[in-house]
Order: C-alpha cells, then structure tokens, then sequence
C-alpha cells in the first residue's frame, strides 16, 4: 500500500508533468486585444473588423461586421436560404477553440445536412449581456434578415449591467482602475 505523502509526491510531479506538457504544445497567444471602444456604438465595446489574432492556441478571425467567422463578409442573403443568427458572449465567440469546433458552426453543420441551405451567424462578442444582445440585434443582427434569432444566455453576468457599465467608461477614455492580478493567473496557460 501506498503511503498518503508519497501518493501527494506523484500527484505533484504527474500534475507538472501535464502542466509542462500544455505550455509546450499550446501555442502562445499573440498578446493582441481584439476589443476596441467606442462611442460611434451604444454597445461601446466591440470587436475589430477583419482582425485576426491567437489566443489560447486557436485563430480568433472577424468579418466586415466585427464578429467571429472564417470569412471576411458576410454575404447577402440568398433566396432560398434559412438564415439564423446566434447572440450570445464570449461562451459563444469560444475564444481558444478552433473556427470549425465552436457550437455555432457545428449547429450549422448538423441543419446542412437535412437542409442545406441553413446559414449560421455567430453575432456573439465576449463580456456581453443581454442589453448588449439587443442592441447587436438593432445596430447589425435585423439588417442580416434572419429567419430565427437564438440568444445563448449565461445566467451570472448576462443579468447585470457591471461590465456595461465599465466598457462605457473605457469608451469615454477614463482610465481604469489597475487590478492586481490574482497570483493563479500566472499559472494560466
């Protein structure tokens, strides 16, 4: 039988092992925001058009509307197709995780293959809560013509109006508080 502190001593050393492992095949991120705000939007802070960056290990791209696609625009919508957009924040937007893995294109996926002229748009941007939903569906969402609006809600911050409130103030130039950084974060891959 094992003893309880040389059990302890493995688990350490396995967990480093993994730790060592995920910061040497994950590529870093690029260390670029790819937030901007804004007065020019009610919702201040968006995302910029037709960016690109790494984060967590994963190509993070924008389109002409400033949302996540693998596309650069968004195209008119066709005659015959059935157009969903998708609201939500960043559990949406699923920064770190490949384009083609992300809920909303394998949503689009998985309605192509009985109806293959579903389009899927993901109109999410990370941090936002419902009030910034319903502008993103007046200021871009109605002007795309869906045919089906799904929100994705996250009940704890999408029902308060803290991050709004923070990103206005970002937008009007004030200079946020610096935050300490919690000693665990150094230990984020």
């Amino acid at each position: 039988m094992i003893s309880t502190s040389i059990f302890f001593v493995l688990l350490l050393v396995m967990l480093g092992g993994v730790e060592l492992w995920l910061r040497l095949s994950i590529p870093a991120s690029s260390g670029d925001s790819i937030f901007e705000y804004t007065l020019e939007s009610k919702r201040y802070k968006v995302m910029k058009r037709n960016a690109e960056i790494v984060t967590w290990g994963s190509k993070l791209q924008t389109n002409n509307l400033g949302f996540r696609d693998e596309h650069s625009v968004v195209p008119p919508k066709q005659s015959d197709e059935f157009r969903i957009i998708v609201l939500g924040d960043s559990f949406t937007v699923s920064a770190g995780v490949d384009f083609q893995d992300i809920f909303t294109s394998q949503l689009e996926k998985s309605l192509q293959q009985q109806y293959p002229h579903v389009q899927v748009i993901n109109l999410a941007v990370g941090g936002y809560n419902i009030l910034q939903y319903a502008l993103v569906l007046e200021e871009v969402g109605l002007a795309l013509q869906p045919d089906l609006v799904l929100v994705a809600v996250f009940p704890y911050n999408d029902l308060n109006n803290d991050t709004y409130a923070a990103n206005y103030r970002q937008a009007m130039g004030e200079v946020a508080a610096e935050q300490k950084e919690p000693w665990y974060k150094g230990l984020y891959i």
